[in-house]
């Protein structure tokens, strides 16, 4: 998606997939239908496995180079299942103090963080190119 569609650009892609994953998780939570609701699940997968496919092996090679690319990403495949393994104490948390329509509304703010995130390294790269801006 990111050479395609924005030319290589790791953050324009990662803008869009945090956003698709927002928008994927609200209607998650609004939804009251068992089909509905594993349409929507599928989607906000889709957007976090993408982004993290995206960023690992983009990452893996700035960091570390043709040599040590299959290390770095493999330090950063653990992080990423340490995390997720945070994440079940989070999501746990949420659902027994909220019930089970807020693990999405938590997520989704972590989902927009990440997606200033990515809008501020594609405005810095803009003004990079033209000092002027």
């Amino acid at each position: 998606m990111s050479d395609k569609a924005f030319g290589g650009r790791r953050a324009p892609a990662g803008l869009a997939f945090f956003l698709f994953l927002a928008a994927a998780l609200a209607a998650l939570g609004r939804t009251l239908d068992a089909a509905h609701a594993i349409v929507w699940l599928g989607l906000a997968a889709g957007a976090a496995f993408g982004l993290h496919a995206l960023l690992c092996g983009a990452a893996a090679m700035d960091a570390g180079g043709a040599r040590a690319a299959g290390s770095v990403s493999g330090l950063l495949d653990s992080a990423h299942h340490a995390a997720g393994g945070l994440a079940v104490l989070l999501v746990g948390s949420l659902v027994d103090r909220g019930g089970w329509g807020a693990w999405t509304k938590g997520l989704i703010p972590f989902a927009l963080l990440g997606a200033a995130a990515c809008a501020a390294a594609v405005r810095l790269r803009a003004e990079a190119r033209n000092p002027s801006l």
